[in-house]
């Protein structure tokens, strides 16, 4: 019976597999290894034991867990304005926006808070009175609100922008300004 057990121990080994045979056949890891039989040296149980526990352990670690990363946590836009909600019933709209190599967007301003990351490239915001703001792949803007500006791509790669818009039911997300 032993000599069965090992021989597919082997054949796991050999095939990469052993974690499965250790993690999933545990009965037979255990008689395999306290078998008594003379033929199965100290060693060879030695050996087996210290590979199933090794590599239980790394599959042990290897298994990923929920976890949650803040990307932005304020009360202020980008430009230092404080935030606030207009009245009404609660409306989110999620939307993505790319700007092509070399183009931006018309003058306008969003006269209700919102949010984004920018998922690839990297888009320079400015605003009428010259101030500017980068964002690189992966970072996140909050929105400057009732103020006028625009934003241009200014990578060598199409930006796109993941945005959330939180208005009310109705409302105008943006305002084309001249």
């Amino acid at each position: 019976m032993w000599s069965q057990k090992f021989k597919e121990f082997v054949r796991l080994l050999n095939q990469n597999k052993v974690v499965e045979f250790c993690l999933a056949k545990p009965s037979c890891y255990v008689s395999l290894i306290s078998s008594q039989r003379p033929t199965m040296n100290i060693f060879l149980r030695l050996i087996i034991s210290l590979s199933c526990l090794t590599l239980a352990a790394c599959a042990a670690e290897s298994v990923s867990k929920p976890s949650a990363t803040t990307l932005m946590k304020t009360t202020t836009s980008w430009d230092g304005k404080p935030i606030s909600y207009p009245e009404g019933q609660a409306e989110i709209t999620g939307m993505m926006m790319e700007i092509p190599v070399g183009q931006e967007t018309h003058w306008h301003l969003h006269p209700v808070p919102s949010f984004g990351m920018v998922t690839e490239g990297t888009l320079e915001v400015v605003l009428k009175d010259g101030k500017t703001k980068r964002v690189n792949e992966g970072e996140t803007l909050v929105e400057v609100v009732n103020t006028v500006h625009h934003g241009r791509n200014i990578g060598n790669k199409p930006v796109k922008i993941l945005i959330f818009y939180t208005g009310v039911v109705g409302s105008t997300l943006t305002l084309e300004k001249p």
